[in-house]
């Protein structure tokens, strides 16, 4: 017997069990991936309810980015950004080498500040500057993005929210046709953990009652199997029939229990 018969035995034995090992990989159920970044604006608001929500989003399994625009690396607590996210993944513009390797690393984006320059600049098509760049590269892609208005005449009512103007109105017609889906932000993590459902909140143009129109619905993502809703809402009746078509439900939340 070749004295290196038992050699090429063994060689070829790690070889088919290196393969058959790279076949169980491939069979096993692909893991949901979660890898969300975070892009805030300039806003002078309380960042306390923003960073509940994004420590909701982490505990929720999302590998959470933030980037701050340089103005909001200017007016917020970034300490108290990277006291939930970790000190590493809290970085401003000025810390991104290569814009094009960064934005393919997320599938996921929320803007939890969007203020009404930023939504004039995206609703324009106007990428000038890194954050907005990685939205518009985010619906290039058709990955989600899911936006808190801030500002006053907002897609939801404040205390101060009196009435938005025609303007602004098209702003949010355009990013809503663009594919940017809206919810408050006291309800950003669950609109970003629901696989399921969808919470929003857009007001009319006197800033008095919630509008769900059919483009509203149309602009879904295909998973939403519920559509919840706070009132005083208006739904018209061809967004009832879209929902209905695509066996959508709506939820009057204060009739959940």
């Amino acid at each position: 017997m070749d004295g290196r018969e038992e050699p090429d035995r063994r060689i070829i034995e790690e070889e088919v069990k290196a393969v058959l090992e790279q076949r169980a990989i491939s069979a096993s159920p692909a893991v949901p991936d979660k890898r969300l970044l975070a892009i805030f604006d300039a806003a002078l608001v309380n960042l306390a309810p923003i960073l509940n929500q994004l420590d909701a989003c982490i505990k929720g399994g999302y590998d959470t980015t933030v980037i701050l625009s340089d103005l909001a690396a200017r007016l917020l607590d970034k300490e108290a950004i990277q006291s939930v996210c970790g000190e590493e993944k809290v970085l401003t513009c000025g810390d991104i080498t290569d814009l094009a390797d960064f934005a393919e690393r997320h599938n996921l984006i929320a803007v939890p500040i969007l203020s009404h320059p930023m939504a004039a600049k995206l609703a324009l098509g106007i990428a000038d500057t890194p954050c907005t760049f990685l939205i518009f590269q985010a619906l290039r892609r058709g990955d989600s993005v899911i936006a808190a208005p801030n500002f006053i005449g907002g897609y939801y009512k404040t205390e101060k929210t009196s009435q938005i103007t025609n303007l602004e109105r098209n702003y949010f017609k355009t990013l809503s046709n663009f594919g940017i889906q809206f919810a408050p932000i006291e309800q950003l993590a669950e609109t970003l953990l629901s696989g399921d459902s969808l919470s929003l909140c857009p007001v009319d143009g006197k800033g008095e009652k919630t509008v769900i129109s059919s483009s509203i619905i149309a602009n879904l993502a295909p998973s939403v199997q519920e559509f919840v809703y706070t009132n005083p809402v208006v739904i018209t009746p061809l967004a009832r029939d879209l929902a209905a078509e695509r066996g959508i439900r709506l939820i009057d939340k204060s009739k959940v229990v």
